[in-house]
């Protein structure tokens, strides 16, 4: 009972991320009168075939969180970077810069950004970076570790155009990056 793939041909079937926009279809009764989903009609009935051009995402503020070991180290560029990565936080044990990416939704809107770390005299910068050349970049906001920027220039986030990441200052041998919140909405 209820909306299946055209495709699945047994209960436990995979399904892929490429398929959630083909063709649908009621295999049974489905009481389509309460439903969530935008583009039904509450007539559906076994054997209709529906299509799912999009999934309604109920707008608000929303948080991403970056845990401290996903920071990497850019430079300097030696081959080897030693730290220490202790459940969600990374413990430098030489001076470098270090990174993370930053996955949002194609259109959120940035309203905060804050890196969480052990020296308050280091700072971050939330990049984003062109995809077809990767060296023009734009800095959108930017403050000391712990303080948290909600002065964001460009926040509209465009993942056909650009993709993002965090960036930090030089970090000296025992600091610690703890993880980062970036705040949004949708």
């Amino acid at each position: 009972m209820g909306i299946k793939h055209t495709d699945v041909k047994a209960t436990g079937q995979k399904g892929f991320a490429s398929e959630w926009n083909k063709n649908h279809v009621v295999d049974s009764d489905v009481p389509m009168a309460n439903n969530k989903l935008t583009g039904l009609s509450a007539g559906a009935a076994a054997g209709d075939s529906v299509r799912f051009e999009q999934v309604a995402i109920k707008s608000g503020t929303y948080y991403l969180t970056i845990p401290g070991h996903h920071f990497k180290p850019t430079s300097p560029d030696v081959d080897a970077h030693n730290m220490t990565i202790d459940q969600a936080k990374i413990t430098i044990n030489a001076g470098v810069k270090t990174y993370a990416s930053v996955n949002l939704p194609h259109g959120a809107i940035i309203t905060g950004v804050v890196v969480y770390g052990s020296n308050a005299t280091k700072s971050f910068t939330l990049i984003r970076a062109l995809l077809t050349d990767g060296s023009t970049r734009n800095n959108l906001g930017n403050a000391t570790i712990g303080t948290e920027d909600t002065t964001i220039d460009n926040p509209t986030v465009d993942n056909q155009t650009y993709s993002y990441y965090i960036s930090t200052t030089t970090l000296t041998a025992g600091d610690r990056i703890y993880g980062a919140r970036i705040t949004y909405t949708l």
